[in-house]
């Protein structure tokens, strides 16, 4: 049994003594069950003395005929003994084959389960054990499993919670392909009191392997009877063996280098053939030795030794996906091999017969014939934790939002896990799991497009109007919108000079964007956004449903239309955007249509060119354009394009066009054609070619850093990746705080942050415009420094080489090195004395050792002549001389 069941329960390893039958006759109607204590176990002999029954063969019979039996039927009580004994299940064949041997004549049978099966004895079993053992062949045993305890309650919620519901849920085998029970088709169970039960057969599910699984691991005849922890340490420390041996040795995995394994027609800059990178800790060599001998490896300096796996899965999670081991394995001969998952059936056999009546909390069970894989480590949610995550996240208030790691960090959620503490948790998926889980519970109708619309209509009945969010939801195809804003915020569109607009795109999971319409709230210099809009696709025609939609529901969100001053005379003077053609087209469509000549002076019907009174595009945006031209583009030519935004003449800038369109780099030819195509792109970055007046122009940003800034801002207080419904909510739940903190500001009479003025904001802009100003010269003095360098060193290495020619000399004095004249002569610390005074070098003279030769070295004796004037015709004179 796991360590769940008791410890008191028997295993059938323990009762698998002989049976020595009594040697006297027994009665018809005695009782014959076993019990055993644990000296006579230990003795090795198990006498049979007469005990009471728990049911006869007699009284089953009188109770057939209507007769009273001088014999009362009782059921194994709650608090039995758990003494063991010997057990053997006797079963009554149906048809042919049909046992000859009568009842009566088998004195072992002892407790009737059901017409047809008899058991020797029953063993009671308290708790939820997570693996039942299983009596090896031919020692069948029956469980009573007991769970009428208050502490159960939990388990028996729900209508549909039974006896088989509970084992399978906490079995960490998987029991499957049998029936669950049928309450129509009873069985009257005698050791139940004769109540109608219903009877479950389920058979094990087996388990899912490698096919390069260590045989001395796993041998084909592999069979568990029992919860050996052993066993199962044994299957783990071989899993984190084979970790760490795919970590550590240097053969190839499955990522394979820094180069890569690409097609043969591979070409630079051509996408057309396929590759594949290979990893910086991928040996090439051996990568090599692969491909050069079809996988194999052959050579015998690599050291690369035979190896196995032993991946082993629940069926649960063996049979997903492409059933590829992660595992990379080494044969015998040399191979590479990915293994892959496979299927071991498994013969386990469960019955199980339990009340009709839900409320009697009893089952008896029979296994038979052992698994055929280990115990299964604890991957499986038990209901205690399972009810210990729900507590936590019920903590929390409300799932909108919520993540394992904000689940984790919670204050409350150590303190209810480390009542129920569940090994399972330790796969955050089992968490993740149960976080959605509770999540569909919140939103019955999902988190997409669906699940805004119910939230919409339960938002509109339960919640007054001024506290409603999402005003429009649009499900058209390739169209899908959803327009959001919050009425108290919606308000301040009214004293807005312009507005931002941009998407965002990390916030939201999936194909959804997010489209945020920011403004400046000079009265207390903070920034509001003021709307936000969620849409799949950026095309021209869904855009036209934003811009409409925008200003339509601000309109019936604040009663008022939102005034623009190229089309109304009043109102906002500009807005600010990206650059994105699309948006822009889809305004200046919006914008004709709603133009009032008489109001506003402006006599346009072409869209583009009613942009120019009111479109300014963000020079940031243009400016990284114009970084990604200059990886390609020489100073000198990108030096005029970035000039581009001060041409103040049409004939100036027809002549920068010109120019564009016959430069040599076809980035330039692209970028100029499809700008100069735009009516409205000129003016809108231009200040001299917009037709704002003046006044107006000075005060649209020629930026969308307010947008910008708000993106970071709403992802930190929001998270991001989030689906749908969940990412308005918590959109929601912003904007309330930036509503709640405008008011507490007008509460207060005081200005949120009163370092943020307009002289604050040109302060600190000018102070970020000189330090980038200054390490932009910082850079430059650095690069024309590097370039006088390289410069002097070649100059260096050309008269370098042109001195080895001229000289002759081909090999130079290495630093520290003497030459052979320098070798002999003192050091300066040997010139110099203890005082450090230099000590004038002597000459000293030493007599030289005589030298004496082997015999065979002498040379030949002759005779030496003396030395005379008249011999060699000079004197001893002549030596003075020198």
């Amino acid at each position: 049994m796991s360590s769940a069941a008791p410890s008191s329960v028997p295993r059938p390893s323990e009762i698998r003594a002989p049976i020595s039958p009594s040697s006297g006759p027994r009665p018809a109607q005695a009782a014959v069950a076993l019990s055993v204590s644990a000296q006579t176990l230990g003795s090795g002999q198990l006498p049979v003395p007469p005990v009471p029954a728990v049911l006869t063969s007699t009284a089953i019979r009188k109770r057939k005929r209507g007769e009273e039996s001088d014999e009362s039927d009782t059921e194994v009580p709650n608090g039995a003994s758990r003494s063991v004994g010997a057990v053997l299940a006797v079963r009554k064949p149906k048809g042919k084959g049909k046992s000859t041997r009568s009842k009566r004549d088998d004195p072992s049978r002892v407790v009737q389960l059901t017409r047809e099966t008899w058991v020797r004895r029953l063993i009671p079993v308290e708790g939820i054990p997570r693996c039942w053992d299983i009596p090896e062949d031919g020692d069948a045993v029956a469980f009573l499993w007991d769970l009428s305890g208050a502490e159960y309650d939990s388990r028996f919620n729900r209508p549909s919670d039974s006896m088989l519901s509970v084992f399978k849920d906490a079995s960490l085998d998987a029991w499957t392909g049998g029936s669950a029970g049928s309450t129509k088709k009873s069985t009257k169970v005698p050791a139940l009191d004769d109540l109608p039960c219903s009877k479950a057969t389920h058979f094990c599910n087996g388990s899912w392997i490698c096919d390069q699984l260590d045989p001395a691991l796993l041998p084909d005849d592999f069979a568990r009877y029992i919860a050996d922890d052993a066993q199962q340490d044994e299957f783990y420390e071989a899993l984190c063996d084979v970790n760490e041996r795919q970590t550590q040795t240097p053969a190839p995995r499955n990522d394979g280098k820094h180069g890569f394994i690409g097609c043969t027609g591979f070409v630079v800059g051509q996408r057309g053939h396929r590759f594949v990178p290979i990893p910086k800790e991928v040996d090439e060599t051996l990568l090599v030795e692969l491909y050069n001998h079809d996988g194999v490896f052959q050579s015998i300096n690599f050291g690369i030794e035979h190896s196995y796996c032993a991946r082993i899965l629940r069926p649960v999670s063996g049979a997903k996906g492409t059933h590829n081991c992660p595992y990379t394995t080494i044969a015998e001969d040399g191979r590479v091999t990915q293994g892959k998952m496979m299927e071991r059936q498994c013969s386990a056999r469960m019955e199980m017969w339990f009340p009709v009546d839900r409320a009697v909390r009893k089952a008896i069970l029979i296994f038979e014939n052992p698994h055929s894989h280990p115990q299964f480590p604890p991957t499986k949610v038990t209901a205690e934790g399972k009810d210990a995550i729900n507590r936590a996240i019920a903590a929390q208030g409300s799932t909108i939002g919520l993540t394992v790691g904000k689940l984790d960090r919670a204050p409350t959620t150590a303190a209810i896990l480390a009542a129920a503490p569940d090994p399972a948790f330790l796969d955050r998926r089992k968490k993740r799991k149960l976080i959605v889980d509770a999540k569909k519970l919140e939103n019955p109708m999902g988190t997409d497009l669906t699940g805004v619309l119910h939230w919409q209509q339960k938002m509109q009945k339960e919640c007054p109007r001024e506290d409603w969010y999402v005003w429009s939801v649009s499900s058209e195809v390739d169209e899908e919108v959803v327009i959001t804003m919050l009425p108290g915020l919606a308000a301040f569109i009214h004293d807005a000079k312009f507005t931002v607009h941009d998407f965002t795109y990390r916030r939201l999971h999936g194909v959804w964007k997010e489209w945020e319409v920011v403004m400046w709230y000079e009265r207390l210099n903070i920034r509001i956004c003021v709307c936000r809009i969620y849409a799949k696709h950026e095309t021209e025609r869904v855009f036209e449903k934003l811009w409409s939609g925008t200003f339509a529901t601000f309109g019936r969100v604040t009663g008022r239309e939102v005034k623009i001053k190229c089309v109304d005379g009043e109102g906002l003077l500009g807005i600010a955007m990206d650059g994105n053609k699309p948006q822009a087209n889809a305004l200046g469509k919006y914008l004709v249509g709603r133009n009032k000549p008489h109001l506003s002076g402006v006599f346009e019907n072409d869209p583009q060119r009613m942009l120019a009174y009111v479109l300014r595009t963000c020079e940031f945006h243009l400016h990284r354009k114009f970084v990604d031209l200059a990886k390609t583009v020489p100073d000198p030519e990108m030096s005029t394009i970035w000039l581009a935004p001060t041409l103040k003449t049409h004939a100036a800038i027809d002549q920068f066009v010109e120019k564009c369109k016959r430069s040599e780099h076809a980035c330039v030819r692209d970028w100029i054609s499809d700008k100069d195509s735009i009516g409205w792109f000129w003016p809108s970055i231009n200040e001299h070619l917009t037709k704002m007046p003046r006044d107006d122009s000075l005060l649209v940003p020629h930026h969308t850093n307010l947008n910008e800034s708000s993106h970071p801002f709403t992802n930190q207080h929001t998270g991001t990746n989030l689906p749908l419904l969940e990412a308005i909510q918590l959109a929601y739940q912003v904007d309330l705080a930036q509503l709640k903190k405008i008011n507490d500001a007008r509460t207060a009479r005081l200005v949120p942050n009163h370092r943020n003025t307009q002289a604050h904001r040109d302060h600190n802009n000018l102070k970020r415009r000189e330090a980038h100003h200054q390490q932009a010269q910082d850079r430059a003095a650095a690069r024309s420094e590097l370039e006088n360098i390289e410069e002097h060193m070649q100059e260096l290495k050309e008269r370098k080489k042109e001195l080895k020619g001229s000289s002759g000399v081909t090999q130079l004095k290495r630093r520290g090195q003497k030459n052979r004249f320098e070798r002999g002569l003192p050091t300066e610390a040997e010139l110099a004395g203890d005082d450090g005074a230099e000590i004038a070098p002597e000459l000293e003279l030493h007599p030289t050792p005589r030298l004496t030769l082997d015999a065979d070295l002498e040379p030949p004796s002759f005779p030496l002549t003396p030395y005379s004037e008249e011999l060699y015709g000079f004197g001893p004179d002549i030596f003075a001389m020198y």
